[in-house]
């Protein structure tokens, strides 16, 4: 079964849609016009193929050439199409595609015209949406880190992204030292691979050894797992708390807003259990 391209489906020509086609002409060129009529891009390659076979000689190395780059072209094509409709799907009434940097554009389809896969398609329909939401919320930089990922980085990413608590509105993934012999890691996917891994493609720094921890800017703060909400407090003899030896790079703090994974059962009194002597107040000496 063919996969949808913006000439084989039925576009609502919203304002919205209407301002991105032109917003990604604008920039990369023409993927989609809506008054071309409508038309399959495969039956498109289909026809050209034949064409080219009728007016060439393959025997010819520069004949040769000229129908792989146009096969070449035609699937770059059917993989931004296929992107533009993820895209499209998500738009809202206020998404304005005019805010986008064509700097910024041009990169973004230079490297999502080579991903093939669907569910890596979804993952770039999802930056390009959120960068429309919100300009500047992915600089190239992500999206360059992006072009080199396979489903097996993406899916890893996405499940240590399940740990991600928000504390003080930083997004931390709460993998505290020693994760390795701990069920609640082993048992979803954590372990000294999986983090050595997301480590040597950009996305966290880790700090086995020493862990990190977070300041108290005032005597409390305020920490949230999904939709459960925990208010710490500084204490007499610690005035910051532990959140583990994992941290998200730029880069990752940037992807991790568009992973909506599943939770971790049990995750969040896990945590509560960890974080025990800051979830009562106690007086701070003053100086």
């Amino acid at each position: 079964m063919s996969k949808p391209s913006l000439v084989s489906v039925d576009l609502d020509l919203t304002k919205p849609v209407t301002t991105l086609i032109k917003k990604v002409a604008g920039a990369v060129g023409m993927i989609y016009e809506p008054t071309h009529v409508r038309r399959m891009a495969t039956a498109e390659a289909e026809a050209s193929t034949t064409r080219l076979h009728n007016e060439i000689d393959l025997s010819r190395l520069e004949n040769r050439a000229k129908l792989r780059l146009e096969r070449e072209n035609l699937i770059y094509q059917q993989n931004m199409e296929q992107i533009m409709v993820k895209t499209i799907d998500q738009l809202s009434e206020s998404s304005d595609a005019n805010k986008l940097n064509n700097d910024w554009l041009i990169n973004f389809f230079d490297k999502a015209r080579l991903i093939t896969d669907e569910e890596m398609q979804q993952i770039w329909a999802n930056i390009l949406t959120e960068q429309i939401n919100t300009p500047e919320k992915f600089s190239k930089r992500t999206v360059n880190t992006v072009s080199g990922f396979d489903k097996y980085d993406a899916e890893t990413f996405e499940n240590l992204c399940r740990f991600n608590w928000i504390v003080d509105d930083e997004t931390i993934p709460l993998i505290f030292q020693f994760y390795w012999v701990e069920d609640i890691y082993k048992n979803n996917g954590i372990n000294l691979d999986t983090i050595n891994h997301l480590e040597s493609i950009g996305l966290i720094n880790n700090s086995i050894q020493t862990g990190y921890s977070k300041d108290f800017d005032t005597n409390n703060m305020t920490a949230v797992y999904e939709k459960r909400h925990l208010q710490l407090f500084s204490n007499k003899s610690r005035e910051q708390v532990d959140i583990g030896c994992i941290t998200l790079t730029k880069t990752g703090k940037e992807l991790a807003t568009i992973c909506k994974p599943e939770t971790v059962d049990d995750f969040f009194d896990y945590v509560k259990e960890r974080w025990e002597e800051h979830l009562t107040q106690s007086t701070i000496p003053s100086d």
